[in-house]
């Protein structure tokens, strides 16, 4: 009886081919960016609202959404074939 010498990854994922993965990555790419920058930016603009610091908060909440956004990115390219 043979046994493989092959190892055996059980953590591997099917990987969709064509017009699929296409779609797939950009909608996985397009939530990337604007959950975490749209979200910010509106806490931001709840931010100064609230404390009358028009128009800061929104800005840093805006930039950080861009940061997050961006680190997101990156680890996505990192995970690609």
């Amino acid at each position: 009886m043979m046994t493989s010498t092959k190892p055996r990854n059980k953590a591997a994922k099917p990987q969709p081919n064509g017009a699929l993965a296409i779609f797939a990555t950009l909608a996985d790419t397009t939530w990337r960016i604007v959950v975490p920058t749209i979200s910010l930016a509106l806490l931001g603009i709840g931010a100064d609202l609230k404390f009358a610091t028009k128009p800061w908060c929104t800005l840093l909440g805006t930039l950080l959404g861009f940061g997050i956004a961006g680190a997101l990115i990156k680890r996505q390219l990192k995970e690609l074939p």
